[in-house]
């Protein structure tokens, strides 16, 4: 099977899967937030926000290297990797547990303790995944890690209502948590074609400890770069006697995740079938260098496609999934768009750096979006409105990525030119789209549905005509595409 083939294969397998778990994911936040109260709603991504600290905190990020790795296929090698993390998950549930009494105090929710302890039960249940599944994708076979977080997604939805009105605060998404990562962590074992086994190899370790350290402090610093505007938001009555509180917390959580969830599930499909290409044509600069900038071209359309949709349309979208509870938060919707549509576009040079085992070089950049969460730390002392928040998130963002940009053409020998015309497309067309938000609010602040659906159908087609060569040319790998399988048949 040629790559195309395995790659159009590919996208369809994990188009599925992160359609339908993103999906799941949005409607079970969206059930549980019209369930309990914008306050323990933002309890909830509280516990979200403590075990992405725990997992980031430990990750060595043993499956990544399972696919970078060209002896990633041996069985020797894979045990090691399971024992990495196994290794993490304890000491992940062990942090947790000795930290809980003081994150209840730093948060303010003395009542929540039980729960912290309990939710070390997370990281321990994943150091017992089986990491078949990560194997297996370095030949493009997604199915059986796609099936696992379907399955699991799944179960959790037809759960989340009856456990949401059981418990109807906070101790509800505690409880989903714990379902999901018990779900995966048996998923794993059963689409297993190997027998789970560690291996402690020292040498296997040294490979694992060199190429995940850079990466170890780069998901602390992703830690900050996702969760950092929640944690200072959460902690700002007891930092800074701030009257920042979990209300706070839960009303940028709901806006958060409904922006994030589309790119997370873009993001999480287009790496999986970027890295293991790119990886195999380090040996090429020429073909690397194609292949990457037909990548960014695409990422580009697809950044200026989410940006569209969601400037024009966004806070009506909030509150028809949320409701009028959440109102105050529909004025976030604009910035934590440009937020995510930049993030999204920094997922190709991102994703080039970590293909040629530049692994510093990612960390570096996020070292820069990281030290813009500082500027938040104003906005909650002053008790500024906090789409502040996300305007300082969304510059950290665009300054992360201009340096990604130039360290790659330094280390990688990326050229920075390649990136000026679909940079300059997406940002024409986050200009044009805020243009026609405008429009909008000037004609009717209170627009229907419908005059916002003709917004968004002249939008495409301004992306239509910028984007062009972008679309003819992947119609013309679908019609060739389409060819060989007529052939075939």
């Amino acid at each position: 099977m040629d790559l195309r083939r395995k790659l159009f294969r590919g996208v369809a397998v994990l188009g599925l899967s992160q359609v339908v778990s993103q999906g799941c994911s949005v409607v079970r936040n969206i059930l549980i937030a019209r369930i309990v109260s914008p306050a323990d709603f933002g309890i909830s991504a509280i516990f979200v926000m403590v075990v992405s600290f725990i997992q980031m905190m430990t990750n060595f990020s043993p499956g990544v290297l399972l696919v970078q790795a060209a002896d990633g296929n041996e069985p020797r090698f894979q045990q090691t990797a399971q024992f990495v993390l196994f290794l993490r998950g304890m000491l992940g549930a062990t942090v947790i547990v000795i930290s809980a009494p003081f994150l209840s105090y730093l948060f303010n929710i003395p009542d929540a303790t039980g729960a912290f302890y309990a939710l070390a039960l997370v990281p321990l249940f994943n150091g017992f995944c089986h990491m078949d599944q990560k194997r297996i994708e370095r030949n493009m076979r997604f199915g059986p890690g796609a099936s696992i977080e379907m399955g699991t997604q799944l179960i959790v939805l037809l759960l989340a209502w009856p456990i949401g009105k059981w418990y109807g605060d906070y101790r509800a998404m505690l409880a989903l948590l714990l379902i999901k990562q018990f779900l995966s962590m048996v998923g794993t074992q059963l689409v297993a074609e190997r027998k789970y086994r560690w291996n402690r190899d020292t040498q296997n370790l040294k490979r694992f400890w060199s190429f995940g350290a850079p990466l170890l402090v780069n998901g602390l610093l992703m830690f900050g770069i996702l969760q950092g505007d929640r944690f200072i938001m959460g902690a700002a009555k007891k930092l800074f006697g701030s009257g920042y509180d979990m209300t706070h917390v839960g009303y940028y959580s709901a806006a958060f995740m409904l922006v994030m969830s589309p790119v997370m599930m873009v993001g999480k499909i287009s790496s999986s079938l970027a890295l293991p290409v790119l990886s195999k044509l380090q040996g090429s600069q020429t073909v690397f260098e194609e292949k990457a900038s037909f990548y960014n071209e695409v990422m580009a359309l697809l950044a200026s496609v989410f940006g569209g949709i969601f400037i024009i349309s966004g806070d009506k979208l909030l509150l028809l999934v949320y409701g009028e509870t959440y109102r105050p938060a529909a004025v976030l919707m604009v910035w934590l768009t440009v937020l995510w549509a930049i993030r999204l576009l920094r997922m190709v040079p991102a994703n080039i750096t970590i293909a040629m085992g530049q692994t510093k070089t990612l960390m570096y950049t996020n070292i820069i979006r990281f030290l813009s969460i500082a500027g938040i730390v104003p906005v909650v002392v002053h008790e500024m409105d906090f789409v502040w928040v996300a305007i300082v998130g969304a510059l950290g963002e665009a300054a992360a990525y201009l340096i990604n940009l130039l360290l790659n053409k330094l280390h990688v020998g990326i050229p920075f030119s390649w990136s000026l015309r679909p940079m300059s497309l997406f940002v024409i067309s986050l200009v044009a789209a805020n243009m026609f938000r405008m429009a909008l609010f000037q004609i009717n602040c209170n627009a229907s549905w419908l005059v916002i659906g003709l917004a968004l159908l002249l939008f495409n087609l301004l992306l239509l005509f910028l984007f062009r060569s972008v679309i003819l040319r992947e119609l013309k790998y679908l019609k060739q595409f389409s060819n060989k399988l007529k052939f075939l048949k």
